[in-house]
């Protein structure tokens, strides 16, 4: 009965004290809470639940100590107010987790376009004319109609000529195929020399090409064996030396040689080379013709 009588003055008090005006000092208030109770309130509430079969000094189960939260009170006159705590606000889910980053481009670097090569230009092709073009050129027919000079120094060779020819081997060894005749004459209006030898089986046709300004040797063999020869130095004292252009015997070309030497008025000899890969030149036969 004095537990209950205890509680409720305690409690009596807690309402006058909530009732005192705001004039109030605070220091007065605990001042009176402290007279009218010996012990806390916290105690008394304890004893009312627990009855009064219990102990006078419960063992209470220690709780987490709860933030104080200021109440909010009147403020007298001349007094500063209290500062009011600003709750710190919790930091969300969403906020607390890192934010994802935005996916970043890959950077691909494109080279920049190069200048395609330049092609090179093909070579400018000089025109060339017909054969009746060219013949329709005014020089050209001036050519055509002058008898060509050059052949005057041959005259010499036109007639009849007895002729032994000597055959040279691969081996170095020397053959002698027996005597022949051959013959040279201007043929072709006189524009040409011709010779032939009395089996018919070698002929020449020689000319000087005023338009090309050299001299040139056609020779044909029975063989069959064929070439084109030119000079361009011509008549060297006595004799006049002939290159092929192109040159075939027995189906292969050869660079060959034909050079004609006049001993006197007479007699003239004809050697027939042909040059080897080092360069160097061998003889393949030589006719010495004599004037009949």
């Amino acid at each position: 009965m004095n537990r209950l009588a205890l509680a409720t003055g305690l409690a009596l008090a807690v309402t006058v004290l909530g009732a005192l005006p705001p004039a109030f000092d605070g220091t007065a208030r605990a001042s009176a809470l402290a007279q009218a109770s010996p012990q806390p309130l916290e105690s008394a509430l304890i004893e009312i639940q627990e009855g009064p079969g219990a102990s006078s000094t419960p063992t209470a189960t220690p709780s987490p100590t709860p933030t104080p939260t200021r109440s909010p009170r009147r403020r007298g006159r001349g007094e500063t107010p209290e500062p009011t705590d600003t709750p710190t606000p919790e930091p969300t889910p969403e906020a607390s987790e890192s934010p994802t980053p935005l996916p970043v481009a890959s950077a691909t670097i494109t080279p920049a376009p190069t200048a395609p090569p330049r092609a090179t230009p093909a070579p400018v092709m000089v025109r060339q004319l017909t054969i009746p073009q060219s013949l329709a050129d005014p020089e050209a027919r001036d050519l055509l109609r002058r008898p060509i000079s050059q052949l005057s120094a041959l005259r010499w060779l036109t007639g009849t000529w007895r002729a032994q020819t000597i055959e040279q081997s691969g081996d170095g060894q020397q053959h002698d195929l027996g005597t022949n005749t051959y013959v040279f004459a201007q043929t072709m209006k006189g524009r040409w020399i011709f010779g032939a030898d009395g089996k018919a089986t070698d002929y020449f046709y020689i000319t000087y090409d005023p338009f090309a300004q050299h001299w040139i040797l056609v020779r044909m063999n029975a063989t069959p064996a064929y070439g084109i020869w030119t000079s361009d130095r011509g008549w060297q004292r006595n004799s006049i030396e002939f290159t092929s252009a192109v040159s075939y015997a027995t189906g292969r070309p050869y660079r060959r040689r034909i050079t004609i030497v006049q001993k006197d008025a007479k007699n003239f000899k004809i050697y027939d080379e042909e040059q080897l890969s080092d360069g160097s030149w061998t003889g393949d036969d030589s006719v010495s013709l004599t004037k009949q």
